[in-house]
């Protein structure tokens, strides 16, 4: 079964990696509890076999789909005014 780590309730967006982690999950990546592993972080979209997963409650799934959408519009939003800037020089 192909399945993706935001649905996943071993997974988790609120790494334990500080400000590294807060980026790390800014962009999309988070960490399984099922691999302890420090520094390693895995995409919450990419589609994966895992063995490992087990659904999470259908309003966990969405909290993180929705706050990963939020990030992503204020990443986008910030690369296109750091865009517009450039053109204006």
């Amino acid at each position: 079964m192909t399945v993706q780590c935001v649905y996943c309730t071993n997974f988790t967006l609120q790494n334990a990696d500080g400000h590294n982690g807060r980026l790390m999950a800014e962009q999309g990546y988070g960490t399984c509890n099922k691999k302890p592993a420090t520094g390693h972080y895995e995409s919450a979209q990419f589609e994966r076999h895992c063995r490992m997963f087990a659904r999470a409650p259908l309003d966990t799934c969405q909290q993180r789909i929705s706050w990963l959408f939020r990030k992503r519009k204020e990443f986008l939003a910030l690369i296109g005014a750091s865009q517009q800037q450039g053109t204006k020089k």
